[in-house]
């Protein structure tokens, strides 16, 4: 399912209260899959020296490198029953020169131009991951068919653009989320 996906990343390239016992049994039941999560992501490391990237991810799922088009592709398990693999793709390219912002903002109207039916879910904003700061957005869209959301999250490093697209279908987006965010907060820049 990555040829699905890699046109569009392609183009981005371009441019505590408790209050009940119910409430204490699902912020236990979270933690245990957060630590669940943490071991997992322990045992995986990946690192690239010539992109300057590294991250952790879960043990059940894999990375692809494409060294050619610097794209690397971190995607779940594979499931018979499932329509789509769920995905991270993380390319690296030029800033063309541009500040953050100047190229956040034109990623997102190159994603914005090219899908009909996409609908913003959450307005852009800034985060800080590992002391470096990014740019992310969150939308809907459509693409071959397929009711697709994605968080997208966009920094630089001097001349070096990192754009991460964590991908899944919109109804089993959710399901995907800490794993998406675990992987996006474990990444470094060197």
């Amino acid at each position: 399912m990555k040829n699905l996906i890699a046109p569009f990343i392609l183009f981005i390239v371009f441019v505590s209260c408790e209050s009940s016992p119910v409430k204490k049994t699902l912020l236990i039941d979270y933690e245990t899959i957060e630590q669940n999560y943490n071991k997992e992501l322990n045992e995986n490391i990946f690192s690239n020296d010539e992109l300057n990237i590294s991250f952790s991810y879960p043990k059940s799922w894999e990375v692809q490198t494409d060294s050619h088009n610097r794209i690397l592709y971190v995607l779940s398990p594979s499931d018979s029953s499932d329509l789509f693999q769920e995905m991270m793709n993380i390319v690296v390219g030029n800033t063309e020169s541009l500040n953050l912002e100047e190229f956040f903002s034109l990623n997102l109207k190159a994603v914005e131009g090219v899908f009909d039916e996409l609908d913003r879910t959450e307005d852009p904003s800034q985060v800080s991951i590992n002391d470096r700061v990014f740019k992310r957005v969150k939308f809907n869209y459509v693409f071959e068919g397929y009711p697709l959301t994605a968080n997208l999250f966009v920094t630089h490093n001097e001349q070096t653009s990192y754009v991460v697209n964590c991908s899944a279908l919109q109804s089993t987006f959710d399901q995907y989320q800490n794993q998406f965010m675990i992987v996006v907060n474990s990444i470094e820049i060197k």
